[in-house]
């Protein structure tokens, strides 16, 4: 139950947060989830990915 309203007032929140910081948080979630379905015991970021996460973070000041 206490999962249910913390998600609910997640998405309360998400209506009040900035358009560019949804539009990169949607550009960085398929991204993560591409590296995890990877083929390999532990995923391992390459060089392109590490440079997303990098032009990410220097754009992106409220990523955590």
């Amino acid at each position: 139950m206490i999962g249910v309203i913390f998600t609910v007032i997640q998405g309360l929140l998400g209506a009040f947060r900035p358009r560019r910081d949804l539009l990169l948080e949607n550009l960085a979630l398929p991204h993560q989830l591409t590296v995890l379905s990877r083929n390999a015991k532990k995923p391992r970021f390459g060089n392109p990915d590490r440079l997303l996460w990098i032009f990410l973070r220097i754009i992106w000041s409220r990523w955590k």
